[in-house]
């Protein structure tokens, strides 16, 4: 139990507390928590919001992504330390022995498949949960000086449980007030995150891809440096899932430092600076984006399909400019670098070979 939590939980008058074994009282403060800020959030007035966030004047250029650029306290070396990191639930180890650490800046990507402990990890690192081993967040002991910690620290969850009936300025209001945050900062952020055309609308309208947006909007309030994100694409389509991507970037431009799971590897390495691989809760690997395949044992293979009487000469030509290449059927399977796909495609057609079709492929 963080020994120094940022909010007190509270029952507003009326609502009987529930008698609650002492061993849980992580849960009762959470219901607390709800409960009151329910109260809090039915006490807004959609009229009030309004007045406080009105639109921005016609010409008025609205502003892009800009941030504090994060510094370090004094003696931290980066901005998250983990180390020796083993959480365990019964008898089933859930992480294990992970260590690492992330520079100011710098993106990390937590990936593998499900039930390799990347929520897990995350969850450790916000001090949700109990476990043993070393966290530091910007030099701040987790969860000793849990409050410290949180501060600095904006959560996107992979699904969050907003008040349906709350529009979008009242539940951004609503979670600046939790947080102790200036309620200015919400116009900020309707701007800068292009919510602004949506903010009278009740949450429950709200497509997928609005609500995630929300959420980021919700983790930035008071402009953290250092940003967890668990699975923040999951459960979006696919242009949604790119229009989320281009946000987080332009926050990786002006220097936040970020930590996300994800279970896609393309996302993870279009995005990451250093990609951690987990498995049944062990780190394997600590590598950058270019190397990952490599450390999975997975080779990338590029398919080419050429004419019928250019096949063995396009085979040549690839050999000699250094490529492993095969004839695969009417095509030819040529080993690339994953970042260097349209290579022998550009070969093939320097010299003349006609590239009838293509395709790309992950094998191992």
């Amino acid at each position: 139990t963080d020994p120094r939590p940022r909010m007190k939980p509270y029952f507003p008058t009326g609502v009987p507390v529930p008698p609650q074994p002492a061993r849980w009282p992580l849960l009762l403060s959470s219901i607390g928590l709800l409960l009151g800020g329910l109260a809090l959030a039915w006490g807004l007035t959609r009229t009030s919001v309004s007045s406080k966030f009105p639109p921005p004047k016609s010409g008025e250029q609205q502003p892009g992504i800009e941030t504090h650029q994060p510094s370090l306290h004094q003696g931290a070396e980066s901005m998250i330390v983990v180390n020796r990191l083993t959480k365990r639930f019964g008898k089933v180890t859930a992480v294990e022995e992970v260590t690492f650490s992330v520079a100011a800046g710098e993106v990390i990507a937590l990936w593998g498949s499900n039930g390799a402990g990347k929520t897990t990890v995350i969850r450790c690192l916000l001090g949700v949960l109990p476990f043993s081993g070393e966290v530091r967040i910007n030099g701040y002991a987790v969860p000793q000086e849990g409050r410290e910690a949180r501060r600095i620290v904006g959560f996107v969850p992979q699904e969050i449980r907003f008040h349906e009936h709350l529009s979008v300025n009242e539940t951004l209001e609503f979670f600046a007030r939790l947080k102790k945050t200036s309620v200015d900062t919400v116009s900020v952020w309707l701007d800068r995150l292009q919510l602004r055309p949506h903010g009278q609308k009740l949450v429950k309208e709200l497509s997928g891809g609005m609500k995630q947006k929300l959420a980021l909007a919700i983790a930035l309030l008071g402009d953290p440096p250092v940003l967890f994100l668990d699975e923040p694409t999951a459960n979006l389509d696919m242009q949604s899932r790119d229009d989320f991507l281009d946000l987080l970037n332009e926050l990786k431009h002006v220097g936040k430092t970020m930590v996300f799971s994800s279970h896609r590897l393309e996302e993870v390495l279009s995005f990451a600076d250093r990609v951690l691989i987990l498995d049944q809760g062990r780190l394997i690997a600590d590598a950058p984006p270019q190397e990952v395949y490599e450390r999975l044992g997975k080779r990338s293979l590029l398919r080419i399909y050429v004419p019928v009487g250019q096949v063995s000469p396009a085979l040549e030509i690839l050999r000699q400019h250094g490529f492993q290449a095969s004839q695969n059927g009417r095509g030819i399977k040529v080993e690339v670098d994953a970042h260097a796909k349209g290579e022998p495609i550009t070969v093939l057609a320097g010299a003349g070979v006609v590239i009838e079709n293509f395709d790309y492929e992950v094998e191992g």
